[in-house]
């Protein structure tokens, strides 16, 4: 496959007999370009659209007669998106030329295509604000299962490997880093090779910051960002992650069936040796949260239905709560904004409530039923206008997404209450949802969802 499209045009409309001659050529290059498996006009014959292998919907506009205008492409995952993270906005840890203000907010998501993929606000010359995939920092050989922001310029993440990997950029669009004084510099993917390398050899133009959306050959070749390192410890393959709220750890977990291989590893980011190994589970840990404020404990779910809580104690995590109310895997945990109390989704349907804070740590104040299906995402975040109340996101297996409203007391009385269900239509479509995350910022309140149906949505709130 030659990866181009030919819009071809007969010499003299009116005789039938006349020839064909290509008058314009529509595609991509490079190493990575695959082929394309269809095109189309639009009804009114002056759009031109390429579908590509990997999912791509490439567009051109005809501006004036014969002159063909590419526009912003239509892409995303082709596989079931797996975790997703917003990026951080702790500063650069290796690029101090990064910032904050003007790299966020930015949107990191995974999946089991094999590529973690990097999303952003772009604002049209008419004024029109989208989100678009504005780079894909890693191409993998393997199913991507994880991913979390470190900080504004980096990331960790993991797949179906035993690896953990880190990440760093010195830009969000474009995957270069820098070396002391030296010149900026992108990466690249040998043939065979998992890991991506700096490389020299891309010239300063192609690591400016994009004015607007990547296609898909930029995509591949221009936006990769480097991997600093490798992080081995893991006896299978990595399924979850999660980063300390001041970047100073980040906890792992694998696949396991039996509770030797089920530990949780706590990775300093200073020098990326292993801080401590926390083991208490049977079986895999599918979802890891530090508690937002300070990261002081360490909140846990697993496959063999039990939660628990490990609280710094003279600088190491010592378990200090644990519980097994739930009748199946726990898919999903998250803590509310002030630590005061965490929450638990099952499979058996049902959301609880527990104490997050001194002696109620631990205790279960609530258990939720309402929605009445397998509960799979969790997130929560503040209500600013009533103190002590916060909305809670909800994704569950049929891929519908719903908003819960808790109300929390000085004396821990509460109070939760199902408040909406999203337009079915602007949910995931028959699939699980399998990752939520707000994101509060200037511009407001926003709420990432992915799912198994490969679509990875951003509601404002």
């Amino acid at each position: 496959m030659d990866c181009s499209t030919i819009l071809w045009k007969q010499l003299k409309s009116t005789d039938k007999d006349a020839p064909w001659l290509e008058c314009k050529r529509f595609g991509t290059v490079g190493d990575n370009a695959l082929g394309l498996l269809d095109c189309a006009f639009s009804p009114s014959g002056d759009y031109f659209y390429v579908l590509g292998l990997r999912g791509n919907l490439s567009i051109w506009h005809q501006s004036q007669r014969e002159t063909w205008t590419e526009q912003p492409p239509l892409l995303g995952h082709f596989g079931s998106v797996t975790d997703l993270s917003w990026g951080r906005s702790l500063e650069p840890k290796f690029n101090s030329r990064i910032k904050v203000s003007e790299s966020l907010p930015y949107l990191l998501t995974s999946s089991l295509d094999q590529t973690l993929r990097l999303h952003k606000q772009w604002q049209s010359p008419t004024g029109v604000t989208t989100w678009h995939e504005m780079a894909r920092p890693q191409i993998h050989g393997y199913d991507m299962n994880a991913v979390k922001s470190l900080s504004v310029d980096c990331y960790v993440s993991g797949g179906d490997e035993k690896v953990v990997r880190v990440f760093a950029g010195c830009s969000v669009e474009s995957g270069c880093v820098t070396k002391g004084e030296e010149q900026s510099v992108a990466a690249k993917q040998p043939a065979l090779s998992l890991s991506n390398f700096a490389n020299t050899s891309i010239s300063s133009n192609a690591l400016i910051q994009t004015s607007k959306p990547n296609d898909e050959t930029r995509l591949h070749l221009e936006t990769l960002w480097p991997e600093l390192k490798k992080l081995y410890g893991h006896n299978f393959e990595i399924y979850a992650l999660d980063t300390h709220p001041k970047g100073t750890l980040v906890a792992s977990a694998c696949k396991s069936t039996k509770q030797n291989f089920a530990d949780i590893i706590l990775w300093n980011t200073s020098d990326w040796t292993i801080a401590q190994r926390l083991l208490h589970h049977q079986l895999t840990v599918t979802c890891l949260r530090f508690s937002r404020i300070d990261g002081t404990h360490l909140l846990a779910g697993s496959r063999d239905r039990t939660w628990s809580v490990h609280a710094q104690q003279d600088n190491d995590y010592k378990l200090v709560a644990s519980a097994n109310e739930h009748k199946r895997i726990i898919w999903s945990c998250c803590w509310v904004p002030d630590n005061r109390c965490f929450l638990t989704g099952s499979r058996d349907a049902s959301i609880m409530l527990w104490g997050g804070i001194g002696k109620k740590l631990g205790i279960k104040l609530r258990e939720f039923r309402d929605i009445k299906e397998p509960i799979t995402a969790l997130d929560a975040i503040s209500n600013e206008t009533i103190n002590s109340t916060y909305w809670i996101a909800v994704g569950v297996e049929s891929g519908l997404i719903s908003m819960l409203k808790l109300s929390l007391t000085e004396d821990f009385q509460t109070n939760i209450a199902l408040q909406m269900h999203f337009d079915v239509n602007k949910c995931h479509f028959s699939a699980p949802v399998k990752a939520l995350e707000f994101n509060r910022t200037e511009q407001g309140v926003f709420l990432a969802s992915g799912g198994e149906d490969g679509i990875v949505r951003v509601y404002r709130l």
